[in-house]
């Protein structure tokens, strides 16, 4: 290769070569980054609401107790489950009684539904053993095809 046909460095006033894609660099880095941490982000946020860290701990919560008409008698076929957890639903039996588990510990909602009603109980979920709600009354009106 002669020198007539090389490549021509030019350099700056101060006699070094000029800095090339130092900015491109710089964009793409941080671009980078933020879109790493918004990736772990969103992992922590599906972890914690998935309950996933309970899970793999061994530390899920499990409800019972049983769902009784004003008048006594148990309702079956209820919806029960939590606000927090909708994905995890258990029906009544036909004494009422039902058994929600692998559900978030702690301060939870139960949510009782039946025929497009729900009653709601505020409830603590506990690690270990079963959290015993006893007998849930269940006052919202109900149709006349119930007890059919």
């Amino acid at each position: 290769m002669s020198l007539v046909n090389s490549p021509k460095v030019e350099y700056a006033a101060d006699g070094k070569p000029p800095e090339r894609g130092a900015a491109r660099r710089l964009v793409l880095r941080v671009a980078l980054i933020v879109l790493l941490a918004t990736a772990v982000g969103i992992n922590v946020y599906v972890w914690i609401q998935g309950n996933v860290v309970n899970r793999l701990a061994g530390s899920d919560g499990v409800v019972q107790g049983q769902v009784l008409l004003p008048d006594g008698k148990p309702l079956a076929n209820a919806e029960v489950f939590l606000d927090a957890a909708p994905q995890v639903i258990a029906r009544t039996d036909a004494d009422g009684y039902f058994v929600l588990k692998n559900i978030p510990t702690g301060e939870q909602t139960l949510l009782v539904g039946f025929e497009d009603r729900a009653v709601e109980l505020e409830l603590v979920v506990g690690q270990g053993s079963p959290t015993e709600l006893g007998p849930i009354m269940y006052e919202t009106p109900i149709g006349d095809d119930y007890w059919k």
